[in-house]
């Protein structure tokens, strides 16, 4: 003779999910450097003579500091004449680079040949030392993502820490059915009984 059980039916509750939050800063460990840089301006130049006259790039001039300017192309410089000097102006750079490259105007007023006159009438700017910046690496992004990860795995790990609560009693004396809590570590959650 087969006894058969009733069958029953539970109820399930589906608990809220958890969410679980970390946050880590990141710490630069990477160094960028930054060259120093050129100062840049124009030379002004004048020609006294009848004659004109085609200055090459490259060309370099000092200054009454020392420094050094390089012409930056070819220039052509027109002939004077009786109404008045011809005029020309080139861009150039300063040879020595950083703050110390940066000129003030007229630091170049230099005849050139007989009859050319050059002037830087306005500054050069842009000469800057050199300088380094922290930077993030990848490995400073990896780090910080793992110590994230740590966090979240200890919080996790706190939550399936927390005991079922008791069995609160007993259906019938065949089955083995208990009310109460049933914990779930795959869902990090409870399942009501």
């Amino acid at each position: 003779m087969t006894v058969r059980m009733p069958d029953v039916s539970i109820p399930v509750q589906f608990l809220p999910p958890l969410t679980f939050s970390a946050t880590k800063q990141i710490t630069p460990t990477g160094v960028k450097t930054y060259p120093a840089t050129t100062a840049h301006g124009n030379l002004t130049i004048t020609n006294g003579s009848v004659v004109s006259q085609e200055l090459p790039q490259g060309l370099i001039f000092t200054s009454k500091e020392g420094g050094e300017v390089e012409t930056d192309t070819s220039v052509f410089v027109p002939a004077g004449s009786a109404a008045g000097f011809g005029d020309a102006s080139v861009s150039a750079h300063t040879v020595m680079s950083g703050a110390k490259a940066n000129l003030s105007p007229l630091s170049i007023d230099a005849v050139y040949g007989t009859s050319l006159y050059i002037r830087n009438l306005e500054p050069f700017m842009g000469g800057e030392a050199s300088y380094s910046v922290k930077v993030i690496t990848t490995q400073d992004r990896q780090t910080a993502l793992s110590s994230a990860r740590s966090v979240l795995t200890s919080q996790i790990a706190r939550i399936h820490d927390i005991p079922a609560h008791p069995c609160a009693e007993v259906v019938n004396s065949h089955a083995s059915v208990v009310k109460g809590l049933l914990p779930i570590p795959t869902l990090g959650g409870y399942l009501e009984l």
